[in-house]
């Protein structure tokens, strides 16, 4: 089968309807959502360490070893077998073990030399190489191999495979004009996406990196401009000015500076101090920024009392149903001492509830 973008991940080769529906905990069921899966780390297996310069137990290290003896497998505690061999470098010795994974008896040959990558123990002056990956040194050396985030049933091997597969049959096209591309000296967004998934270096790691930013911060910059210019024909009734200090009395702490000046920016907005004259004034579009704690939640909330005392209903959304209720129940006795009702509509509000708040809001007299 030809892969598309949107073709059902099931169809990549490796996957299957099994894996596919392990996938769907990732929110990957298409090709599109798997290519969009980038590593969350990359491991630098190019950096070998020689194991005389090994000096901190319980570090992650790549080694190159010479196996210095046959595999032996022996039943230890619990019923579980132990495969433990020793292998060498010219610095220096060390034990290599795997634990249920008989079949690797046979996997080593004593005199060939492997790519070893894993954690290494020390206990009593010797070292411990515990359940590491390997591969023959002959093999082709990934310097920068992706750590893809996993699902139960779905391996970091099945992970990788199944995007090398898909990327074998998918191109991306080209939406930036060649002088974006050549001004910024970016990659195509073809090449960007495939050295974001399999790196051959840093360097080409950062230009692809580089590329896929570029891009997130261009499509979210159109996107501002599409809403700026569906709505530069809207407008808002000008408001009164409200005087805040009703609500600020209650308040068991006073407003920094920059709420301050946030809080007076939005009513300027609202009263129309930009337009004088107008009866009514273009939509207001503000990003109110501040780190966790800086207070922007009092800030929306004096833009939600001014509102409401120019006789509009108000309504403060919110991303996540825990934050709603967080917010509501800091709100609520607040604006009940001011004699604003207020009401909360989540995802888990049943339909009767929510049929009743909408009800309430066509009305002039609210209840909490």
């Amino acid at each position: 089968m030809n892969l598309t973008l949107s073709s059902p991940v099931q169809y990549v080769k490796g996957i299957g309807e099994k894996r596919a529906q392990l996938l769907k905990r990732m929110n990957v069921e298409n090709v599109a959502q798997l290519l969009s899966l980038y590593p969350r780390a990359y491991e630098d297996r190019s950096v070998i360490t020689q194991v005389s310069d090994i000096n901190i137990a319980g570090e992650v290290y790549n080694l190159m070893l010479t196996v210095g003896e046959s595999p032996r497998s022996v039943r230890i505690s619990g019923g579980r077998q132990m495969i433990s061999f020793r292998a060498y470098d010219d610095s220096g010795v060390i034990k290599i073990i795997f634990f249920n994974q008989v079949h690797l008896k046979d996997a080593f040959e004593t005199g060939e030399v492997y790519r070893f990558r894993g954690k290494v123990t020390q206990s009593g002056g010797s070292l411990t190489l515990t359940s590491p990956t390997y591969e023959k040194a002959d093999m082709p050396l990934n310097g920068i191999v992706p750590v893809y985030p996993l699902t139960a049933g779905i391996s970091a091997k099945v992970m990788s495979t199944a995007i090398k597969n898909a990327l074998l049959q998918i191109r991306f096209e080209e939406y930036l004009p060649p002088e974006i591309i050549s001004e910024h000296s970016l990659m195509t967004l073809d090449l960007a996406i495939r050295t974001a998934h399999f790196p051959k270096n840093g360097a080409e790691l950062e230009k692809a990196q580089a590329r896929l930013s570029f891009d997130e911060f261009f499509l979210f910059s159109l996107s501002l401009l599409s809403i700026r210019k569906n709505t530069a024909a809207l407008s808002t009734p000008v408001m009164r000015e409200v005087n805040l200090s009703t609500l600020l009395s209650k308040l068991p702490y006073t407003l920094t500076d920059a709420q301050i000046k946030a809080v007076r920016d939005i009513s300027d907005d609202f009263t129309g101090k930009k337009h004088p004259g107008k009866n009514l004034v273009p939509h207001m579009r503000r990003l109110l920024q501040g780190d966790v704690g800086s207070g922007k939640t009092i800030v929306a909330a004096c833009a939600v009392f001014m509102a409401v005392r120019n006789g509009f209903r108000a309504a403060m959304m919110v991303p996540t149903e825990i934050l709603a209720r967080q917010h509501y129940n800091d709100m609520q006795p607040l604006f009940a001492s001011l004699g604003i009702p207020v009401c909360v509509i989540t995802g888990s509000t049943p339909a009767t509830e929510k049929k009743r708040i909408a009800a309430l809001l066509k009305t002039d007299v609210m209840e909490s």
